[in-house]
């Protein structure tokens, strides 16, 4: 999917626990994400581990996401910690 990749480190809240955390990246994207997922950067041909897609090189579980709506609330940008 086409996105924002941006290799960043932000200090935010892991949403499943609460807790403090630093991101490795930020990804902002124009569709929504789920909070058990993974990203990875790059293409689908660079996946080498479907079963477990943790295990591929550069691709991080999907940490929080937050959406936040433009002035009509027509559009929306998520924005992914990771």
């Amino acid at each position: 999917m086409r996105c924002r990749w941006q290799d960043d480190q932000v200090d935010f809240v892991i949403a499943k626990t609460g807790q403090a955390a630093t991101s490795v990246a930020i990804v902002y994207l124009a569709r929504d994400v789920a909070t058990t997922g993974v990203m990875m950067l790059g293409r689908l041909t660079d996946i080498t581990n479907l079963p477990d897609p943790k295990a591929n090189v550069n691709a991080w579980e999907v940490q929080r996401v937050n959406k936040t709506c433009d002035v009509n609330a027509t559009e929306f940008l998520r924005k992914v910690f990771l």
